[in-house]
């Protein structure tokens, strides 16, 4: 009975604290981007972006979220449809890949946020899914870069045929062996501000311009 009790208050203990960070978060992020031209939207990369400090604008607010694949960012589009922003920008899929996803599930629930932003009138930019490093050991590069790599071939195509701007990130984070630079990671997945800054001069036109 006591350990039943224990972990009663611990779980009540734990959702209450839960739901003030979210809630401290939530409203201090609404009171900085009272007016929002431009929503970030995506996974752990995205969320850790300091983009305060690397992109001019301040009209920005970020829907990254740790751990999210694109089945789930397709679950809170309501979320990032409420700040009624101009511009969205997306980069996800890594953690889909790394549940063992397939590259059509991924791109079709891509095909299906795309849709969902375009009927609300706003304008998408993709930037191309992140390689993860070729040298890290908790994924498994040489499959996780494959799908990657298939992944941003078939995105690439989309947005070329459907008018909407794609931005290869890749091309400046990639070493040799075609898997994310070590001089860009802190972990083999996650970046550094080095490679935050170099996906911020590709972004900082298009988050600038009207």
């Amino acid at each position: 009975m006591k350990r039943l009790k224990f972990v009663l208050l611990t779980f009540l203990f734990i959702s209450f604290f839960s739901l003030v960070s979210t809630a401290s978060f939530s409203g201090a992020d609404l009171v900085q981007n009272q007016n929002v031209s431009n929503v970030l939207v995506g996974d752990s990369i995205t969320a850790a972006w300091p983009w305060q400090n690397l992109l001019a604008k301040k009209d920005i607010v970020n829907r990254g979220v740790s751990g999210d694949t694109s089945a789930l960012i397709l679950q809170r589009m309501d979320g990032i449809l409420s700040v009624r922003p101009k511009k969205a920008f997306l980069m996800f899929g890594i953690n889909d890949f790394g549940r063992g996803a397939d590259t059509e599930q991924v791109f079709n629930n891509y095909k299906k946020i795309i849709e969902i932003l375009q009927n609300a009138k706003i304008k998408v930019i993709v930037s191309s899914t992140i390689k993860c490093s070729t040298n890290q050991f908790y994924l498994q590069p040489q499959v996780i870069n494959k799908k990657v790599d298939a992944l941003n071939v078939k995105l690439k195509d989309f947005c070329q045929k459907n008018g909407i701007t794609f931005v290869d990130i890749n091309e400046r984070l990639s070493d040799p062996n075609g898997g994310l630079n070590e001089k860009y990671t802190v972990d083999g997945v996650h970046l550094n501000y080095a490679a935050y800054q170099e996906w911020a001069k590709l972004l900082s036109p298009l988050i600038n311009s009207n």
